[in-house]
């Protein structure tokens, strides 16, 4: 692996490696504008703390955006959205089979 591959790994690492990120950021793609409550209503037992580091994490890698009390993607966060969509495929077909 070249010195840029592993610089890009450990950005993906760092922007995306949270255990609340995919559960984030599927909530988000479905909600439009999803407020910090709503966000908590769906992701059951996890801390304050550790959403609030998680939301702040994505804005700090410019993945999410708040805005009025609102979180969305940024331009660069939308370009998620369809890996998301296949990551969901894939689990789906993959639990189907266990």
């Amino acid at each position: 692996m070249s010195q840029n591959e592993r610089s890009i790994m450990n950005y993906i690492r760092h922007a995306l490696g949270n255990h609340l990120t995919i559960p984030i950021l599927w909530y988000i793609s479905h909600h439009e504008n999803a407020t910090y409550e709503q966000i908590r209503g769906y992701i059951i037992y996890v801390t304050n703390t550790d959403l609030k580091q998680a939301l702040s994490e994505l804005m700090t890698y410019h993945v999410l955006q708040c805005e009025q009390g609102g979180y969305t993607f940024t331009k660069d966060g939308q370009a998620l959205v369809p890996v998301l969509d296949e990551i969901f495929q894939w689990a789906e077909t993959t639990t189907e089979k266990s």
